[in-house]
């Protein structure tokens, strides 16, 4: 849900960052906001604008800030999660960022490549059972004209819904 009026876009902004700078004074108590989880899970969650946050107590909210509570975040930043970020698995690149946001325009460019060989070609002859061939086994290689500048991108990302992403720390 996008914010068409400016002073309340300005005041739900306002009202993200006061809850990333001072998360205690958004945590709630109440039973139904709580969520059980091991320390280091991260939750994709729905606020819709300009309503009171609640946060479950000992979450924050994953814009790279750090963490000022006790446990294995203490001292660090959590993740910044941000501006068109999404988890993805990872194996060797844990807890590191990585994509783009957007396809440059590749310039001007052009392609190249070569086929894979190709059989004997014969010319049709036939002079019993014999064939003749006119080629032996072959490849080609090729390049396409340099037309101007275009690209081969733009956005690929599927549809999608936007949410904020917190994580437990304590």
């Amino acid at each position: 849900m996008e914010i068409e009026n400016e002073p309340n876009r300005t005041a739900y902004l306002n009202q993200l960052e006061e809850a990333v700078a001072n998360p205690e004074k958004f945590w709630s108590d109440d039973p139904s906001v709580q969520i059980s989880a091991p320390i280091g899970t991260i939750v994709a969650m729905y606020l819709p604008p300009l309503t009171l946050y609640s946060l479950p107590i000992g979450w924050l909210f994953c814009w790279g800030q750090v963490c000022i509570y006790d446990g294995p975040f203490k001292d660090k930043n959590v993740p910044d999660l941000r501006d068109n970020r999404f988890l993805m698995g990872a194996r060797e690149n844990i807890g590191g960022y990585g994509g783009s946001n957007s396809i440059l325009p590749d310039g001007h460019h052009s392609h190249g490549g070569t086929t894979s060989e190709a059989s004997k070609i014969y010319d049709g002859c036939d002079s019993g059972s014999d064939r003749y061939p006119t080629q032996g086994f072959h490849t080609h290689t090729f390049t396409t004209n340099n037309n101007g500048e275009h690209n081969h991108g733009g956005d690929n990302r599927p549809s999608f819904f936007g949410v904020i992403y917190i994580i437990k720390v304590a």
